[in-house]
């Protein structure tokens, strides 16, 4: 569980009365840590972790853990040189020397303004606020809150019209007005209206190349087994999800270098062809000598959008199959385990992608070496072209942005689309723009969900070490000899089973999603069609009528654009109607 709610202010009988209130109006919340003119609540149920700074300066929430230690941080934070040492200098500190899933609340040196920090990895969720001359950071915003610690909300309409758009824009800042979301490697001030400053970029690691090409991999690999043995814990069993994919199944290698025993696979299939991996996870299990608990998928029909997906600060996808969450849960519970780990960010870190923009890339890094008849060839057969057609391809592309996928039924609202701060000035590296956007849209991953409230969910590829050391490798080599993700089948390769750092084809759930949608028309027709987005004018109604349509998906799919949208609507719908139970509102619905 990874909520958390902090409330800082001048003086300490302030924020006591304040957290006395807070803990009255929820039994299952209760005070974990607090100091001079600072208090952190947490669910009863939660192991959230509080470590004081050094000098008073504030506090980091969440797990920490040192740069190359196998696990969690056991003495003192060591962040701050000199007791004036500013907020900057104190969280440039905390990503030079730690990594983990943290928010860190720091005071200015002179004791006056509160300013936020998120991870570089964004695993912890940050918002901001102030209210009743007290500053909150909290995981979200609960609805149980006194309105006297709540802020002045509105909808923000034009950013959920790009929320729509680009599902990239659901884990920036949020469709809601009054409160601040911070960005993950960002710095935001609390209490002043300040734009927030970026600490952490991963634009910092693209382009330097500091090792040796060998020594730089061997660094990826280093990265992936040291992250995955410092979140593991050391007296309880561990379920690892194991889809048959790459990805999940280095997890499992990493899981299985680190631990003797105590692991668990568990692999999830459907009845259609595509979406059954068992021969590849049975390999894997086999190879690495783990017990594998195979269970198909459950069948989900919808009646209505589960209230996990819709009543945070942001919504949540990953939270619509409330039976898949159940189901999983009572597996973890079966063999004794609170932590599952998954392979979820993989095919962005380790680069999935056939892109001609790899080219680019090199003509940036090598110049003209990168025209290489060899290079070339390589290049193309991986992208299943001719070596003209990618010559053509990197020309044509090389100088525009790649972008994020749209629904097809979401109306322009003719917008220029805001460019991600991760994304500022990658023009030159349009295939490692590629990739980061990947990293941007996997943060959907730690969005709220019925298991994460239950269980401690860990996605290793996804966090800090591991990032910066793929950042750091030129395209190329991740996709060495031309195939994707090509540097981790070999990083990995005496572990896992030929079979799967051979195979070329990747699972897939669409048949799952197709049949999600189509059983739950009944539904999801009126719930889209006689909806909000569709009342503002965000959905062209005749198209998404069409895409409705059963005849028409065999040819078109779009089935998991549909529930996103699905999604979105029940979270709007929420969230206008709490905005509208507000004591007060910025403003009324357009």
């Amino acid at each position: 569980m990874r909520d958390y709610l902090a409330v800082f202010g001048g003086a300490r009988e302030q924020v006591s009365l304040a957290v006395q209130r807070i803990a009255a109006a929820n039994s299952e919340w209760s005070p974990i840590a607090a100091d001079h003119g600072w208090a952190v609540l947490a669910p009863k149920a939660s192991a959230m972790r509080v470590r004081p700074l050094p000098a008073r300066r504030g506090v980091i929430i969440g797990d920490l853990f040192e740069r190359g230690a196998s696990g969690p941080l056991q003495g003192r934070v060591s962040a701050i040189s000199t007791p004036q040492a500013s907020a900057e200098v104190v969280c440039q500190s905390l990503c030079r020397h730690y990594w983990g899933r943290y928010v860190a609340v720091v005071r200015g040196a002179d004791d006056q303004g509160v300013q936020a920090f998120r991870d570089p990895s964004g695993m912890l969720d940050c918002v901001t606020w102030r209210a009743g001359g007290l500053a909150f950071v909290a995981s979200t915003l609960p609805d149980w809150l006194a309105a006297a610690f709540l802020p002045v909300l509105a909808i923000d309409y034009p950013h959920v019209h790009r929320m729509l758009l680009d599902r990239s824009a659901e884990v920036g800042a949020l469709g809601l007005k009054g409160v601040v979301a911070v960005n993950p490697g960002a710095l935001q001030a609390v209490e002043a209206a300040e734009a927030a400053r970026m600490i952490w970029r991963p634009q910092t690691f693209v382009g330097v190349e500091r090792q040796q090409p060998k020594a730089a991999a061997q660094d990826l690999r280093d990265a992936v087994i040291t992250t995955v043995s410092a979140l593991t814990s050391p007296h309880r069993p561990i379920l690892a999800e194991l889809s048959g994919g790459l990805d999940s199944a280095i997890v499992m290698a990493a899981l299985r270098e680190v631990r003797s025993g105590g692991l668990h696979a568990l692999n999830y299939f459907f009845d259609a062809g595509e979406g059954d991996e068992r021969r590849y996870a049975r390999d894997v299990a086999s190879k690495l000598d783990v017990p594998l608990h195979e269970a198909e998928r459950p069948d989900l029909v919808l009646t209505r959008i589960p209230d996990a997906a819709v009543t945070s600060v942001r919504p949540s996808l990953s939270a619509l199959d409330g039976l898949y969450e159940q189901d999983l849960i009572q597996h973890a519970r079966a063999v004794g385990a609170d932590q599952i780990f998954t392979g979820q960010g993989g095919d962005s870190v380790f680069f999935r992608y056939a892109t001609p923009l790899v080219l680019v890339d090199e003509l940036s890094r090598i110049g003209l070496g990168a025209l290489r008849p060899q290079s070339l060839a390589q290049t193309a057969r991986r992208n299943g072209i001719s070596v003209w057609a990618l010559l053509a391809g990197a020309l044509r592309r090389g100088s525009a942005p790649t972008g994020m996928p749209t629904l097809g039924f979401a109306v322009s609202d003719g917008a220029t689309a805001e460019d991600h701060p991760w994304t500022l000035g990658l023009e030159r590296w349009p295939a490692k723009r590629l990739q980061i956007e990947g990293l941007i849209s996997a943060q959907a991953y730690f969005t709220a969900t019925h298991r994460g409230a239950e269980l401690d969910l860990c996605q290793p590829l996804l966090a800090q070490p591991v990032v910066e050391a793929a950042l750091r490798l030129p395209v190329s080599q991740l996709t060495l000899e031309g195939r994707d993700r090509g540097l981790a089948r070999r990083l990995f390769c005496d572990q896992l089973p030929g079979s799967v750092i051979h195979r070329r084809s990747k699972g897939s759930a669409a048949s799952f999603y197709a049949r999600v949608v189509t059983s739950s028309l009944g539904f999801l027709k009126p719930h889209l069609l006689d909806g909000r987005l569709a009342a503002l004018g965000m959905v062209d109604r005749p198209r998404l009528e069409a895409a409705l349509d059963p005849s028409q998906m065999i040819w078109t799919g779009g089935q998991l654009e549909i529930l996103q949208a699905a999604v979105l609507e029940g979270w709007l719908r929420h969230w206008e109607e709490r905005v509208a139970r507000s004591p007060a509102r910025l403003a009324d619905p357009p």
